[in-house]
């Protein structure tokens, strides 16, 4: 296994921990014992200084604003938890299972690889593990296994295998006192908050329908329990302290807890540490146990990373027990506290009666309390003392509360700041000189900290007349000065020696090896700093047996990618009954990144009529950071540079169409973000979701289908749909799969995510009259690199402004008869052997690191002999697939998408399924394949000589510009008058799947696949070829000569600016053919009419 880090336990703790080591560049693997997430409430309060945590990791947009109660208790007794100095005083109501899911979604989108059924049964250090290791012996479904890391984190609660295997003492207490609890249905007793009655303590409370019921019995005996409750005995105990019956409720949990009191004496043993209830054991009392475990994990992540990629000051890792025992002992002591004044004899009343008082006519008493149960109060290191010379002794070690911050970028935060996880030096002298001294002085640490140079938007907050202050991923003030002190000794106190000059200046890195295959594209996850989807309910149920039933429902929707959620997302909206399903689970890495004009305005199409609202946050890439999280890049352009072997490229050899603003501002999609998205978008709408759940029968009947999963859970269906992929039931059942695929073209890919990758621009060599225009570089979109029968691809995430992501999407795909898939070295080798051919490419990946595995695969072309059947379709990717080249995936989808629904919807109303009724979805995917083969083919071919790629470039992107405005016509049409016939227009077109379906468009793609054949056989050479397809694009009048695509050879780069948009739309409306002027002159006015009312539709 290659990790740094092994954390036991995929509970809150371990999963929070998790995510915070991928943020400081750990390599993490999570181990945990049970084969799915646990459904038990447990745990169900966070408190102020959590949810800051949670604030400062982006996960409370996902969490939403849960139930809040601002009074606490302390010992039972009312405590108003209302603090001025967070904006989130109080409880937080938030079941544990809700915690897990958020913090696995996170921790596994970051790239943490969490491993279920793995129970921990030994470890070593040192020895076969070696000096700098952990070796665990460890029960897996597959039998036992040894796997070795540099770090072993024990987060697996009370009874710790870690804790008892490492020899950590546990000093402490065995438990006095027992409260029994359980969560139960069907009871309708009144709400009591700690009522101390003669025989004992009840409480309960009751929210959607369920009742919390707690229960301690004065003077009752204490023994070891190996199982917990039955519900029989906790109904029996309440009725002895309250007098009520409650056998009539169905208990769903049941629990017994007592007083014992532990500590590890130490959280670190060598290469082995402790968090959470494996570091400490308490009674859960005042919802205090969480909190302090995730706290844990905040403090040691960062430290802990740090250390296992070489960054770390000396004593900075051990820091982690000195900070965190303190902590923790404080807040055992504060419930043990609690514990006698609540659930202590009788004779202890003068002592809760005088607490009371105190707690209620003493504001010192209160907020000392309140501070130190929300962990508002926490300060680390001794009080008073100043451990940099010159820092505010008052402030350093607090946490930072939520400063509203202004910078040169516009308002921020630091709470925003303190999202990537990294550090932050802030300058707020106000002085251009000081702030050029102190990122000077901080420009060795540029690979661990951020330098913000800001003002304080509003006077008031802690920071005040504080000229610079250093702050630590977890949040707490490390050194802050009010006067002009250099911040180098507090950088090297805390972030270790500054890295080599050249170092300095690299992005932060992010690496991780996610154990995934490589003959596929698979569910692997990805690092980046992520703001996750908005919260919406969604079930995930992993394999493993569970009652059969059969359930119903209008359509089973079969692959959770953008297919089958937004469709999913458009039946449930509609009213209709959805399943949806997937052998994966979300988030999981997925290529078709790029997005095109004619993508966006599907999208908007399928916004408009079936009013998904969401699929508008997709319009443009500000609307996606700003509805989907910062993580996504921008797709300006589509740009090729042509390579020979061993040779620099001929700046003369170049090709973009860089697309105008006027049309859309694409994005480059993030895709395990947004297909998440789409998939809680889904579930928010209604449709049941399952992921980790494999078919492994379908049988269809005249009525409808019906679906075995693998778990032995049964689904009948009025219709199916397979937006899976490749590797389809449905196809492999019905022999739909085409052997072989019936498409010319041939490629295979290597693909994966960096970090690092150096812009294009910087590394061309490039004269400066050669290049691109300033407003549209190579890295403003999706650069390709051409080779011999093959191309690369190069998709940055991070060339948005304001994108908090430094990933960059990679590719190499080519034919596979020239290049077969080698058996004898690995993906990575033979990247790296492509890379030594192409110099100006290996330029771009100097420095860079790869930060996820490498998917490798054999042939990608693969075709279906039908695509729609009697309650059945295959759509999109299960139905065929060609290759990336031109970004046509998505665009494709969103089609098929427009076509079934807008007949699945009235066929399900009328319960008529006739296979003729969706005969043309069939023609569309054939179509939409057809020309794409056409084209790809035709590129690859030409790809060896440069004219004849330039010609045949043209005749791919010369057309894109109408194709798009045909779309747009036809939406306008329909947002003025709400007629879905004007939609529907769409496809009564000669050419179903041809981007701009005119015979003129056919003749000249038909013509461009025959020319390049016949240079391909050698019947031909490649000028002549060139001069064929040139001289056919001279003599259409339907292409546009304002972008210059009939005009002169050399201008190889087309890159629109506004004005140059306005002189094409006026050639369209006035000057062009009939066809181009109808589409001119409609998208013309329909946007003047649609102005007129108010509507904004471009």
């Amino acid at each position: 296994m290659t990790t740094d880090v092994i954390i036991v336990g995929a509970g809150p703790v371990g999963l929070m921990l998790a995510g915070e080591l991928r943020l400081g560049g750990a390599r993490v693997t999570v181990l945990e014992r049970l084969a799915a997430p646990t459904t038990e409430s447990r745990a169900s309060t966070l408190h102020a200084r959590t949810m800051e945590l949670f604030d400062q990791r982006g996960l409370l947009e996902t969490l939403g604003t849960p139930p809040n109660e601002p009074m606490g208790h302390f010992g039972g007794l009312p405590l108003d938890l209302s603090e001025p100095t967070t904006r989130y005083p109080g409880q937080w109501k938030v079941p544990q299972a809700r915690v897990e899911e958020l913090l696995a979604q996170w921790a596994g989108g970051l790239g943490a690889v969490i491993r279920r059924e793995h129970e921990l049964l030994g470890l070593t250090t040192g020895g076969a593990a070696g000096d700098e290791g952990v070796e665990v012996e460890v029960a897996t479904p597959d039998g036992v296994t040894r796997l070795t890391a540099g770090w072993l984190v024990g987060c697996d609660g009370e009874e710790s295998a870690v804790r008892r295997l490492g020899g950590f003492g546990f000093p402490g207490s065995d438990a006095t006192k027992e409260l029994l609890r359980c969560d139960v249905l069907g009871l309708d007793i009144p709400n009591r908050r700690f009522q101390r009655l003669p025989n004992g303590v009840a409480i309960a409370a009751t929210r959607n329908g369920v009742t919390r019921v707690m229960v301690h019995e004065f003077g009752r005996d204490v023994r070891p329990r190996t199982a917990e409750p039955e519900y029989a005995e906790i109904a029996a105990v309440w009725a002895r302290v309250t007098g009520e019956d409650i056998t009539g409720g169905t208990p769903t949990w049941l629990n017994a807890f007592g007083n014992t009191t532990r500590q590890a004496a130490e959280y670190r043993r060598g290469r082995v540490l402790l968090a959470g209830d494996a570091a400490h054991r308490q009674m859960p009392v005042g919802g205090q146990a969480l909190n302090l475990g995730l706290q844990d994990a905040a403090n040691l992540g960062w430290k802990l990373a740090a250390e296992v990629t070489g960054r770390a000051p000396a004593g900075l890792l051990d820091s982690y027990h000195t900070e965190r025992h303190a902590v923790g002992r404080r807040v055992l002591s504060n419930i043990e506290a609690q514990t006698v004044i609540l659930f202590g004899p009788p004779e202890t009343e003068a002592v809760r009666a005088a607490t009371g008082e105190l707690l209620t006519a003493t504001s010192v008493v209160r907020g000392h309390l309140a501070g130190m149960i929300s962990g508002l109060d926490i300060r680390y290191g001794d009080l008073g003392e100043d451990t940099d010379p010159g820092s505010d002794g008052e402030l350093t070690g607090r946490r930072v509360p939520h400063v509203e911050l202004v910078t040169a970028d516009g308002p921020t935060s630091t709470t925003e700041l303190l999202r990537p996880g990294r550090g932050v030096l802030l300058d707020l002298s106000g002085d251009p000189k000081r702030r050029g001294k102190v990122t000077k002085a901080a420009a060795g640490w540029a690979d661990r900290i951020d330098v913000v140079p800001a003002r304080l938007a509003a006077p008031g907050s802690p920071l005040d007349g504080q000229k610079t202050v250093l702050l630590r991923p977890d949040g707490h003030i490390a050194w802050a000065t009010p006067r002009a002190l250099d911040p180098v000794p507090a950088l090297r106190r805390w972030y270790g020696e500054p890295a080599a000059p050249a170092a300095a200046q690299a992005p932060a890195a992010v690496p991780v090896e996610a154990a995934v295959p490589v003959k596929e594209p698979a569910s692997v996850k990805e690092p980046a700093p992520v703001r996750a989807p908005a919260p919406v309910p969604v079930t995930t149920r992993p394999a493993g047996p569970v009652p059969d039933a059969e359930h119903t429902c209008d359509v089973l929707i079969v692959g959770s990618g953008l297919a089958g959620s937004v469709s999913a997302a458009i039946l449930a909206r509609q009213g209709k009954s959805v399943v949806l399903v997937d052998s994966g689970a979300h988030p999981r890495m997925a290529i078709g990144e790029s997005m095109t004009p004619q993508v966006t305005e599907w999208l908007h199409i399928l916004a408009v009529r079936f009013d998904l609202p969401e699929l508008r946050h997709l319009l443009d890439h500000r609307s996606v950071a700003r509805h989907l999280g910062p993580v996504h890049g921008r797709k300006q352009s589509f740009g090729f540079v042509r390579h020979e072997s061993g040779q620099e490229p001929d700046p003369r050899e170049t090709t973009m169409f860089a697309i105008p603003k006027a049309l859309t501002q694409s994005s480059h999609l993030y895709r395990q973000d947004t297909d998440a998205y789409f998939f809680r978008v889904a579930a928010k709408y209604g449709a049941r979701t399952r992921q980790n759940w494999r078919l492994s029968d379908l049988e269809f009947d005249d009525d409808g289908v019906t679906v075995t999963g693998q778990n032995g859970e049964v689904f009948r269906a009025r219709y199916l749909i397979d937006g899976s992929g490749h590797r389809s039931l449905l196809a492999d059942k019905l022999g739909l799969r085409e052997q072989p695929a019936r498409f010319k073209h041939h490629s295979r890919s290597l693909f994966t995510h960096y970090i690092g990758v150096t812009p294009f621009d910087e590394v061309s060599h490039h004269p400066e009259s050669l290049r691109p225009p300033k407003h549209a570089p190579w890295s403003g979109g999706t650069l390709h690199h051409l080779i011999e029968r093959g191309w690369f691809w190069i998709i940055p995430f991070n060339n948005r402004r304001g994108s908090l992501n430094p990933v960059t999407s990679v590719g190499l795909t080519m034919d596979e008869r020239v290049y077969p898939r080698p058996r004898d070295i690995s993906p990575e080798q033979e990247f790296a052997r492509f890379l030594d051919r192409y110099p100006a490419v290996k330029r771009q990946f100097q420095g860079a690191r790869r930060v996820r595995e490498w998917v490798s695969t054999d042939r990608l072309q693969y075709s279906s002999n039908r695509s729609v059947g009697e309650r059945w379709c295959l759509m999109s990717h299960a139905a065929g697939f060609l290759d990336p080249l031109f970004s046509r995936g998505l665009s494709n989808t969103f089609e098929v998408v427009f076509s079934l629904m807008t007949r699945l919807l009235p066929a399900l109303d009328e319960d008529d399924f006739a296979v003729e009724r969706f005969e043309y979805i069939d023609r569309l995917e054939r179509g939409l394949l057809h020309y794409n083969d056409e084209i790809v083919n035709s590129s690859y071919i030409s790809f060896s000589h440069f004219r004849l790629w330039n010609a045949v470039f043209r005749v791919w992107a010369g057309f894109a510009t109408p194709g798009v405005m045909r779309l747009a016509r036809a939406r306008i049409n329909y947002q003025l008058s709400g007629d879905p016939a004007d939609l529907d227009e769409l496809e009564n077109a000669p050419y179903p799947g041809l981007w701009w379906p005119e015979p003129a468009v056919r003749e000249i793609v038909d013509l461009t696949a025959e020319t390049c054949e016949k240079y391909e056989a050698g019947l031909i050479d490649g000028d002549r070829a060139a001069d064929i397809i040139f001289d056919k694009l001279g003599r259409c009048e339907l292409l546009n000569p304002v972008f210059g695509w009939r005009g002169d050879e050399d201008n190889r780069l087309i890159a629109p600016t506004t004005a140059e948009m306005a002189k094409f739309m006026y050639w369209a409306v006035r000057k062009a053919p009939p066809q181009m002027r109808d589409l001119g002159s409609a998208l013309l006015s329909g946007t003047v009419r649609a102005g007129v009312k108010g509507r904004k539709v471009l």
